[in-house]
């Protein structure tokens, strides 16, 4: 299995190739629709498509490359040029994700570098896996670095590091950053975060920070069965502006939250309607408006009102 999301796998990639050895992986991609979901398994895909044969005998073979290299642009001709020269070198990777910590919280960072869904020996290579764990104010509180070599993988407990927050949950944020030792795929090595509460444990991979200019999401309203949360993990050494607005609905007015991140803080607000809105968004759909200003990583938590259970998920 190449591709989960699409159920696009090795078998098929091989049989698409022998039926069109000159397909370009993006005619690829959009002819199957593998890799544009989650996109975990884009370096898989670009390994195998450049890695596996095409079909047919050594003539086809070389009229497939003379039409290859007619069709073949300039730019590509100028990159596999620069390629040719350039010796391949690993891409280190860094991550940025919130850690919340309280009683009753752990939350955890795994990384598995094993081969892809399990079903063959192609895994990455060995790589150094460094977490830089800081509290809300950006302040480093811990620091570690593990070897996750091929065939093995690692459950890095983060929470304990942040001690007891003022409230009933704190946020922290960690860096995950993975430096592999040579070139090679990435195989199962994206890591995900796992939170275990006192009813339950939710889970999400981790990402490169962005900045989200203008993002909408809608939500119900439900104050008696959740509680909603926004997180944001700045990821520069600047302050972050966030804004977050709320509820965009008929018949109710909206207001503009305004949070300011030190360098490389995070922040927790939790979605909270006034007494009119909520009682006229009870039970129904509301806009949620977020614009930052600079490099960071926003979630939204859904939890239980007593925080037993929650579950993640990026904005």
């Amino acid at each position: 299995m190449l591709c989960p999301c699409k159920e696009f796998r090795l078998t098929d990639l091989q049989r698409i190739l022998n039926e069109q050895p000159n397909i370009s992986f993006d005619a690829l991609l959009q002819k199957t629709g593998a890799g544009g979901t989650c996109t975990a398994c884009l370096l898989d895909l670009e390994y195998h498509y450049t890695t596996l044969p095409r079909g047919g005998g050594a003539s086809a073979a070389s009229g497939r490359a003379q039409r290859r290299r007619e069709t073949v642009s300039l730019k590509q001709r100028l990159y596999r040029l620069l390629d040719s020269l350039s010796p391949q070198t690993p891409m280190p990777l860094a991550d940025y994700m919130p850690v919340l910590y309280g009683s009753g919280f752990e939350e955890c960072v795994c990384v598995a570098n094993q081969s892809l869904l399990y079903e063959s020996d192609v895994c990455a290579t060995d790589m150094d896996l460094t977490l830089v764990v800081r509290d809300e104010a950006g302040h480093e509180v811990h620091h570690e670095t593990h070897s996750t070599n091929a065939g093995t993988a690692q459950r890095i407990s983060v929470s304990h590091h942040l001690g007891t927050p003022s409230g009933e949950i704190g946020i922290g944020s960690v860096r995950i950053s993975r430096r592999f030792r040579a070139p090679g795929v990435r195989g199962t090595t994206r890591p995900q975060v796992q939170i275990v509460s006192a009813g339950g444990a939710c889970a999400v991979h981790s990402q490169a920070p962005g900045r989200l200019r203008d993002r909408w999401l809608s939500v119900y309203h439900r104050p008696t069965d959740e509680r909603l949360f926004v997180s944001a993990v700045n990821a520069s050494a600047s302050p972050l502006g966030v804004e977050i607005a709320y509820p965009f609905a008929d018949g109710a007015a909206s207001s503009s939250h305004r949070l300011s991140i030190p360098a490389y803080g995070a922040a927790l607000h939790e979605i909270i309607l006034s007494d009119p809105a909520s009682r006229v968004l009870k039970g129904t759909l509301f806009g949620v408006r977020f614009r930052t200003d600079g490099l960071g990583k926003m979630h939204l938590f859904c939890a239980t009102p007593d925080l037993d259970r929650l579950s993640i998920d990026h904005l």
